[in-house]
């Protein structure tokens, strides 16, 4: 199956299947990641509204390094560039930038939960890889 891995790194999920030695384990990483996908999105972009600097700094560093741990790479960058800018602006954060960095966020992560799904989907009655 060809997928887009300009999206998700499957290489990164086939090391962390081999990390635990076990597939299952990283199917159900993948499951868990999708499953709350929109609930992350929504606490980081609440908080973000809210110019919470605590909450979004906490919810951005869950999507950032949730997003590296299943392979999305793109959207983990995304969310460094986030807590970069929270970082820089403080209570400050809720700008035309950092909204606009947010729906970069949604969007990316939208296409990622798709193509996750077709190798969560696609795999788990395959064995894996």
């Amino acid at each position: 199956m060809r997928v887009d891995d300009q999206l998700v790194s499957f290489e990164a999920l086939r090391e962390l299947a081999d990390e635990f030695d076990d597939d299952r384990v990283c199917r159900s990483f993948v499951g868990n990641f999708i499953s709350m996908w929109e609930a992350r999105h929504a606490r980081l972009r609440e908080a973000v509204l809210a110019c919470d600097v605590k909450a979004a700094m906490d919810a951005v560093l869950s999507v950032k390094t949730a997003s590296a741990m299943a392979g999305a790479k793109p959207l983990s960058a995304l969310a460094a560039k986030l807590q970069q800018l929270i970082q820089c602006l403080g209570e400050e954060m809720r700008t035309s930038r950092t909204l606009a960095l947010l729906e970069e966020i949604k969007s990316c992560g939208e296409a990622t939960i798709v193509q996750l799904r077709l190798w969560y989907l696609s795999s788990a009655g395959s064995g894996g890889r």
